[in-house]
């Protein structure tokens, strides 16, 4: 078996954060749209699921890079993309009309981040014997989740005939990536 070239794995890894970067910052006009958005009813039915799909992968990614696979441009992307997905679940929490709103978005985001780090902390600090395929195949599960999480903004801009709340960015820089 050839041995892995190093340097050409560290420069398609910065090529990726070069995509995912696109990717991550895709949703801002989206978050700038919905803070323009005066009407409450309207602002209430934007999906966080994209920002929580983002924000979901990237902190599992994290770990992996942190536990599985030390890789510093693993590390700096998905840092990027927990700090904005971060900026968006703010967004989503102030354009929210209701406290139960609110509560939800705030509440998902904080499962999510307790979902990651619960399952590195128990897989890692336990020293499970199988950890590293454990955390591999659920970040693996939670990042091809990632690309269904357009779905519902797409359903309801479909049922709406309206691209209003759906950030076209995010689906081409998604369809690209994949």
């Amino acid at each position: 078996m050839e041995p892995i070239d190093i340097h050409a794995g560290e420069t398609v890894s910065w090529v990726g954060f070069a995509f995912n970067t696109l990717m991550f910052s895709a949703q801002l006009p989206l978050m700038r749209a919905m803070l323009r958005d005066k009407d409450a009813a309207s602002r209430s039915r934007y999906s966080f699921w994209p920002a929580l799909g983002q924000f979901a992968t990237t902190c599992f990614w994290l770990g992996y890079a942190i536990c599985v696979l030390p890789a510093p441009s693993i590390i700096a992307i998905n840092s990027l993309g927990i700090g904005l997905a971060l900026v968006y679940c703010g967004v989503f929490i102030a354009c929210r009309p209701s406290a139960r709103e609110k509560l939800v978005v705030a509440g998902a985001f904080a499962i999510v981040a307790a979902s990651a780090v619960l399952l590195y902390a128990l897989a890692f600090g336990l020293r499970y014997s199988n950890a590293r395929l454990v955390a591999s195949i659920v970040t693996i599960i939670v990042n091809v989740s990632l690309w269904a999480t357009p779905l519902q903004a797409l359903r309801l801009s479909a049922l709406e005939r309206s691209l209003q709340r759906v950030s076209v960015p995010l689906t081409l820089c998604q369809a690209g990536a994949a």
